[in-house]
């Protein structure tokens, strides 16, 4: 079972919890043969707060904290972050469903009284639109930064939820219930603060960077090198960052990056970008001396985190090659020596950024081996075709304690390869991927 999965299951067992907890403290007062109806009062209620608390959460899990990031990576975190979302959706829609079907009102004469209830039907309408234009922004054709933009505006269903909130729950009237919940928004509301504030303005400073150079490194891939304007840039091979360039030519949003450079022998740090989208397709245009933000490093996807390492499978897709690009220079400069297979697809030659410097890097680390696949082209010592488990079971070693792998590339290429890895006898802690499609 995943670490995503798990986080999933405890929260789905603190909302069975609450709910137990709720409807026993409401069934106090009568028995259930008698009173049933406050069983569904308090699970509606229950759910209500549910969604309160997870709409809380969200603000927090989209400011990437760095504790959690650290523990689970950014991808999980923010795929946690959709997924409790969605659980907060479902839980805001259930509420009045069992809160009104409990007492079987019907509707009644509108006036200025029911405002609660106004407020109420406004976070949930907000909280749909929300949830809806971010799994399917694609297919509304939503940009990314009009979506984002977007997102800001309706997180402020904050305030019509918590207005219903405190107007029709009795226990928030007064008593230690109201200090505990004046206390958890007081801290939910200094975090926000502090991160937006102090926590923003610090990484602002340290992560100002000049280009210095920008060059193509095959078709459509832009290579762009980047300068600390103060300190240094510490990061370790295989984490990415958060761009946002500040060019004439190109738009200010924030994107995320695998970092390609070596974080030893130099202060620059590198990134290998392919053309993509409407934004990356204005990269190659930056200039030297265009600024830039570097916010990270993130990520989990480092051999520094793999515990005991003897040897390393590393499957890249096209440009998912970055982070092993960064791994493989980085094990170039030091004494560590961990034999390395690396398979490599790509479509053809003229889409294959750094082939000469991978040529030199197997000269220099005596225990790689590299194995290309092209899918459009062909020339001698390259496998023809797809990567897919057949070359699994023809090139990379046999599971054993110490055996790694490393999966970067498109999204569906990864879940199969995982997979393929699995049927072969590998374990799910020895296959290592991260979801750079945030």
């Amino acid at each position: 079972m995943t670490l995503l999965r798990k986080l999933f299951l405890v929260t789905w067992a603190a909302v069975l919890a609450l709910a137990i907890l709720l409807g026993s403290r409401a069934c106090m007062d009568g028995p259930f043969s008698e009173d049933g109806g406050r069983i569904i009062l308090a699970v509606g209620r229950s759910l209500g707060l549910l969604a309160v608390a997870l709409l809380l959460l969200q603000p927090i899990l989209a400011m990437r904290p760095r504790v959690l990031e650290r523990a689970f990576g950014l991808d999980r975190l923010l795929a946690f972050h959709r997924l409790s979302a969605v659980l907060c959706l479902g839980a805001a829609f259930l509420h009045p469903m069992f809160v009104y079907g409990s007492e079987l009102r019907s509707a009644g004469p509108s006036g200025w009284h029911l405002w609660p209830q106004a407020m109420g039907a406004m976070a949930l309408l907000g909280a749909w639109v929300l949830v809806v234009s971010s799994l399917y922004r694609d297919f509304l054709l939503l940009r990314w930064e009009a979506w984002r933009k977007l997102h800001v505006i309706l997180a402020l269903v904050l305030v019509p939820a918590f207005a219903h909130t405190f107007a029709v729950q009795p226990d928030f009237r007064g008593g230690l219930s109201l200090i505990l919940w004046i206390l958890v928004l007081g801290g939910w509301l200094a975090f926000i603060v502090w991160h937006r504030s102090v926590r923003s303005r610090l990484e602002r400073a340290r992560g100002k960077f000049a280009v210095v150079s920008v060059k193509p490194v095959a078709r459509n891939v832009t290579e762009v090198t980047l300068s600390p304007a103060n300190e240094s840039f510490s990061y370790s091979p295989g984490q990415f960052a958060f761009l946002r360039f500040h060019s004439d030519q190109v738009a200010g949003e924030e994107h995320p990056f695998t970092i390609s450079s070596t974080p030893f022998g130099t202060r620059d740090i590198q990134f290998t970008i392919k053309e993509a989208g409407d934004f990356t397709r204005t990269v190659g245009a930056l200039r030297t001396g265009d600024m830039a933000d570097v916010s990270g490093p993130f990520g989990v996807f480092t051999p520094a985190r793999f515990g005991e390492l003897r040897h390393l499978v590393m499957v890249a897709g096209g440009i998912g090659i970055t982070p092993m690009l960064s791994v493989l220079r980085t094990y170039a400069m030091n004494t560590d020596r961990v034999a390395i297979t690396l398979l490599w697809s790509n479509r053809t030659t003229e889409d294959t950024p750094y082939l000469n410097e991978l040529a030199g890097l197997a000269d220099i680390i005596p225990e790689l081996f590299v194995h290309h696949f092209l899918t459009q082209d062909s020339r001698p010592g390259v496998h023809m075709g797809r990567l897919g488990v057949p070359a699994l079971r023809e090139l990379v070693p046999s599971y054993e304690t110490g055996v790694h792998v490393m999966l970067c590339g498109p999204r569906q290429m990864m879940l199969d390869l995982a997979r393929g890895f699995r049927n072969l006898g590998y374990p799910r802690s020895a296959v290592h991927y991260e979801d750079f499609s945030l």
